[in-house]
């Protein structure tokens, strides 16, 4: 585990967060996670604060998903929602890949969840597990839906015809299950052929083909030896070819991508020529002009690969391998040398650089670091260059672990991520959440930059355009910043709205003027106690949810128009207005993000009574000079109705059945109508809770603060 890991593994074991925050959908899962195109199947939402989910959105168009709802309550032709639950129809044009699912319901629309789509049979695995003496028959080429069983394992038996690929597949990315599915394949007289665990975001494979009909046996488990329906997985018996192993290599469709995977259509760029790297001695080192892609393969522990090239005098070139973005199970060392050679041919290296892992920007729960190494070469004479890389993670080659190389010119450049993060006094105790934007409430909305190939200047964030009735200005990450927050902010009158949100990223890069749609991410997964560290991955879009149902207690608004300047070792009185409502009639503790390099602000309590503060930052003399954003993130207490209309509505109702029994008119519906009544009698009592105020512990931003520093005049 590397320091960074560990450092964020103790903080989420030492962490004291105040839970409580206002309800939004956490989308835990959707059951079944393999779908087949063409297909209309049951599917149902598990939520926390799922109450009213009444929608399902998904990435693809054509997916249908209808709403189940059962009979009519007597003397009404009215059908009752089954919240949570769908009928949904995939079409059978669907292309094979990832699928995002979303759920909308009264806290806002969900976090994503992937479901992925196949052409082949989807069915649930039998309760039977079978034994090792008599194991189960995997029909070929269907897709099993199981979960783990805790201590228990399962024992499968995989036909194998003479002369014909039988393969295994099984689809558990981490940031869709907690499942880390152990596997043991043996072949028909019982030696063991392969044992290994599944990690990493693409399916897991495995496959051979046997001279003469054959059999082979699973033996799967969970490596930690759990169990439940957050341990759900999926396993497919291939027989012959099937669709995707034709596919050299996976396709990013298939794959539940990390962060770092940003930029990853640079590495299947059809302008560069691909060149397989053969099996050669290490004497003997593939040579390639630049640009150039070189693919290949770690086929056993400590195998090395080699490849040699020429960078001229002060032409920067960069050199990355790609493999653990390519959900290879990978942490993959590069080594650098200069070479001379005599004009006996005799060899002299140079040590240039060694390289272990592209360095990690931004938070730790959607950090763009990745272990695949990376470097910019800027050398001063003509040179040739040998690069040498190997696999340091060993023991679990399955069967083999796919990597490119790509080397080409440096060109400045940026890249951008932006996620929803989960709003908390810790970091690390972050989890998978949804968004819902309360009237007269504020959003924050992560941006985590990288820069590339050796440019550093500021980069300008927006989101474009805004829903109506929100406000986000404009903010400016310094070349110092690699993260900011964009704020929405909700009028109290802003009208309701679903719907994606773009965020874009520009700066000056050289003589040019370079916009980027920026990536989206999400958390998928807490911390745990296995893992150790929020799983985070990309995903297609971010949407926003804006009630128009609840008004926010509280809305914090920090900064000025216009952008004020502040002097190398000035100091300045940052406005902050608070909005109280009722319910927001508690302290404000604020605490600054994203101080510009060495500026002074400590954290502030704004009393209950006061609804304004003039804080005064302190900017170092040696602060550089530059345009910087930073905000403040606010805790406080607030009291609030979570879902009065509910309750509403089953009154309303209530007075409906009521007016039936007392009309003597309708004798023949009385004993009918009191059998409603005395349901929705029941219904009212469960939702008297949310008539009353409930107190909650909420983290929210404020408004962007933006500051220009600028150096002292010259002395007269």
């Amino acid at each position: 585990m590397s320091l960074r890991a560990l450092s964020f593994a103790l903080a989420l074991l030492l962490a004291r967060p105040v839970a409580g925050q206002l309800p939004v959908i956490e989308l835990r899962s959707l059951v079944p996670m393999v779908v087949q195109s063409g297909a209309t199947i049951p599917m149902r939402a598990d939520a926390a604060s799922g109450e009213e989910i009444d929608r399902l959105v998904f990435s693809q168009a054509g997916i249908q998903a209808t709403l189940v709802t059962s009979d009519p309550r007597p003397l009404t032709d009215q059908r009752v929602a089954q919240h949570g639950q769908f009928q949904v129809a995939f079409p059978a044009e669907l292309p094979m890949g990832l699928v995002e699912a979303r759920a909308v319901g009264r806290f806002g629309i969900s976090n994503p969840r992937p479901l992925l789509v196949t052409p082949l049979p989807v069915q649930e695995a039998p309760a039977d597990r079978g034994t090792l003496e008599a194991p189960v028959e995997l029909p070929p080429n269907v897709w099993w839906h199981t979960q783990a069983g805790g201590a228990q394992k399962s024992y499968l038996k995989l036909i194998a015809p003479a002369g014909q690929l039988c393969s295994l597949s099984i689809f558990a990315p981490p940031n869709h299950t907690r499942a880390i599915p152990a596997v043991v394949i043996r072949d028909a007289a019982g030696r063991e052929i392969l044992r290994s665990r599944v990690l990493g975001g693409a399916p897991w494979s495995w496959s051979q083909t046997p001279d003469s009909d054959t059999q082979y046996i699973v033996e799967l488990r969970d490596f930690l030896y759990r169990g439940g329906e957050e341990m759900r997985y999926c396993i497919l018996h291939g027989q012959g070819q099937l669709p995707w192993q034709s596919l050299e290599p996976l396709p990013e469709s298939l794959a539940a991508f990390s962060p770092s995977s940003l930029g990853y259509a640079r590495w299947f760029d059809p302008a560069i020529p691909v060149t397989a790297l053969a099996e050669t001695p290490e004497s003997k080192p593939l040579s390639v002009a630049v640009p150039a892609l070189v693919e290949g393969a770690i086929e056993a522990d400590f195998d090395r690969d080699a490849i040699e090239f020429p960078v001229a005098a002060n032409r920067p070139v960069v050199i990355e391998v790609l493999s653990d973005r390519m959900a290879q199970w990978t942490d993959l060392r590069l080594v650098l040398d200069k070479v001379d050679r005599s004009p006996e041919g005799v060899e002299k290296l140079e040590r240039i650089a060694v390289i272990d892992d592209l360095g990690a920007v931004g938070a730790p729960a959607m950090s763009l670091g990745t272990r695949d190494p990376a470097h910019l070469l800027n050398l001063p004479a003509d040179s040739t260059v040998r690069a040498t890389w190997m696999d340091l993670q060993t023991g679990r080659r399955v069967p083999r672990s796919a990597y490119r190389c790509l080397i080409r010119e440096a060109k400045p450049d940026l890249e951008a991520i932006a996620y929803w993060p989960f709003p908390t006094n810790n970091a690390a105790t972050g989890r998978p959440a949804g968004v819902h934007l309360l009237r007269g409430g504020n959003q924050s909305l992560r941006v985590v930059v990288r820069r590339l190939d050796g440019w550093n200047g500021p980069v300008r964030l927006k989101i474009d355009p805004l829903p109506p009735g929100i406000q986000s200005p404009e903010i400016v990450l310094s070349p110092e910043q690699n993260e900011g927050e964009l704020v929405l902010s909700a009028a109290e009158d802003a009208p309701a709205f679903l719907g994606p949100v773009q965020v874009v990223a520009s700066a000056r890069i050289g003589e040019a003027d370079v916009v980027k749609q920026s990536a989206y991410g999400t958390l998928a997964q807490p911390a745990t106690g296995d893992r150790g560290a929020i799983q985070s991955r990309q995903c297609d879009s971010l949407w926003l949810a804006v009630s128009d149902r609840d008004l926010h207690p509280l809305q914090v608004r920090a900064g000025a128009d216009p952008v004020p300047e502040i002097v190398q070792g000035a100091k300045w009185a940052i406005p902050i207005q608070v909005a109280r409502r009722p319910g927001g009639d508690q302290n404000c503790v604020l605490r600054p993000q994203n101080l510009p390099p060495k500026a002074g602000l400590g954290e502030l309590t704004i009393e209950a009574a006061k609804a304004d503060a003039a804080p005064e930052i302190q900017i170092a003399a040696d602060t550089p000079p530059g345009d910087y954003t930073f905000w403040f993130q606010v805790e406080s207490k607030v009291k609030m109705k979570t879902n009065p209309q509910a309750l509403e509505r089953e009154r309303a109702a209530r007075m409906h059945w009521q007016a039936i029994v007392d009309d003597p008119n309708r004798a023949g519906d009385h004993e009918a109508a009191k059998k409603e009544l005395a349901a929705c009698d029941q219904r009212i009592e469960q939702l008297k809770p949310h008539e009353s105020d409930r107190e909650f512990t909420v983290f929210f931003p404020s408004t962007p603060v933006r500051i220009k520093v600028i150096a002292p005049p010259p002395a007269s």
